[in-house]
């Protein structure tokens, strides 16, 4: 529209094209931040919905410490439970990166890869999201302290990668363009 218009500059069906075209890019600029929004709030959801699943998979872990090491105190096998305990293991650390450590009699301890304890023998230790000042986005708390950028890995980790860092740098991206094309268009 603005090749034709500045070909034939006095023809006012062009300008009157070129000005549709115009509001046509600034309402798709509109509909892709907005879109891109969304995704944002979407990536926080599911921040708050894999900090939810850990801490069922945590308190789960820790029951079964518990059965374990009760068995393994009276001389039995543990070896179901174990099983079990390891499945949900396997889960949790799609969710967040885990280290694990034998606690001894059965028993183990987890935590995430900065230290942060979430299960020490039978006692699981839930994390929990606040909104973070000057946001409307969640941060990961572990007994009250801030750990969402140390989380790096895990589904959880990639939530808060796409959130924080990703999202953001596609709609500077984005109002970058729509600048620099007005501005050269005025």
């Amino acid at each position: 529209s603005l090749t034709q218009l500045s070909d034939n500059p006095g023809s006012s069906s062009l300008r009157e094209g070129m000005i549709t075209a115009g509001q046509n890019l600034a309402s798709a600029f509109q509909q892709d931040s907005s879109t891109l929004q969304s995704l944002q709030s979407n990536a926080d959801l599911g921040v708050q919905q894999s900090v939810s699943q850990i801490n069922t998979l945590t308190t789960q872990i820790a029951a079964l410490n518990i059965q374990v090491s009760g068995l393994v105190a009276a001389g039995k096998d543990g070896g179901a439970f174990e099983d079990q305990r390891s499945l949900l293991v396997n889960q949790l650390s799609g969710l967040v990166d885990v280290s694990q450590t034998d606690a001894g009699n059965g028993n183990i301890t987890l935590t995430t890869s900065n230290g942060a304890a979430l299960v020490v023998s039978g006692q699981s230790f839930a994390l929990s999201t606040q909104i973070e000042p000057g946001t409307t986005f969640h941060d990961v708390y572990s007994q009250g302290t801030d750990i969402t950028s140390s989380i790096t890995s895990g589904s959880l980790g990639g939530q808060i990668q796409v959130r924080d860092q990703e999202i953001p740098a596609i709609l500077n991206k984005l109002n970058t363009l729509a600048y620099v094309l007005a501005t050269a268009v005025n």
